[in-house]
């Protein structure tokens, strides 16, 4: 078992990480560490994670490529914007009994970009899995990110939303977690990124729900080389008698550009 993990953590290694190019946007779509973020990458560029996470009776490896589409407008004489699309395809591999895998499309778009007053807000929807749409999460979700500052201190970042599991019908993806419960497909997010501290930032999530994204995720962030970004946390499950049970958990993250980004 442990060279088939190795093996797999190398390839996924080799087709997922690309040039680096500023902290990453990791995951599925961008976001701190499964939380999705407010933002969005602008046209060209993108993010590529690996991430490995360890349980008693098994493993799983995550990896995810996002790349902004652009297609941002204004709203008319608002000053506002619409600030353009990110896609999202991540490969999703549990080692254990039985073993799986699959891969979900994530699609966000950034309603409004963050001024002094106003987060970035963004809408979109994460987890769906052609095919097997009954086993993804499937949620659609209203995102937001602010910037914290107090005059020239910085004071990190905070991120939260809400979302919506909602093609599950029977399914085995999604189960509702506090303050929601019984049938509801309901969920909330929330996620702090702390300043940076040299090398080193914290972050800190959590994503409502017992699914593969759900739980509540500590990690410290170490940067490796401009843009790009070693983790070690660990994922505290929302249940722990569930399928998806805590443990320690490392990714690798790093952010890159195309030939066509900045056109």
């Amino acid at each position: 078992m442990a060279l088939v993990r190795v093996t797999l953590s190398i390839a996924l290694l080799a087709g997922f990480l690309v040039a680096a190019a500023s902290r990453p946007a990791i995951a599925y779509p961008s976001s701190i560490i499964a939380c999705p973020t407010g933002e969005v990458q602008t046209a060209g560029a993108g993010s590529a994670f690996l991430y490995d996470a360890y349980y008693p009776d098994g493993f799983q490896i995550w990896g995810g490529l996002n790349l902004g589409l652009g297609g941002g407008f204004t709203y008319g004489d608002t000053g506002k914007a619409f600030e353009g699309w990110e896609l999202g395809v991540d490969l999703i591999g549990w080692g254990g009994d039985p073993v799986d895998a699959r891969l979900a499309l994530d699609v966000k778009g950034q309603l409004l970009g963050e001024d002094p007053l106003w987060p970035a807000l963004a809408a979109g929807f994460m987890g769906f899995t052609p095919g097997r749409a009954e086993q993804s999460l499937n949620v659609l979700y209203l995102s937001a990110t602010k910037t914290l500052a107090w005059q020239d201190l910085s004071l990190g970042r905070l991120s939260g939303g809400i979302g919506s599991a909602f093609l599950q019908g029977g399914s085995t993806g999604f189960a509702a977690t506090f303050p929601f419960s019984g049938p509801s497909t309901a969920l909330l997010m929330a996620g702090y990124e702390t300043p940076s501290l040299g090398p080193l930032y914290l972050a800190v999530d959590h994503v409502g729900g017992v699914s593969d994204y759900g739980g509540t995720n500590v990690a410290l962030h170490l940067q490796t080389a401009e843009g790009t970004f070693l983790a070690a946390g660990y994922a505290f499950g929302n249940e722990l008698l569930a399928s998806y049970p805590p443990g320690p958990f490392a990714y690798l993250s790093t952010t890159f550009t195309t030939w066509g980004a900045g056109r």
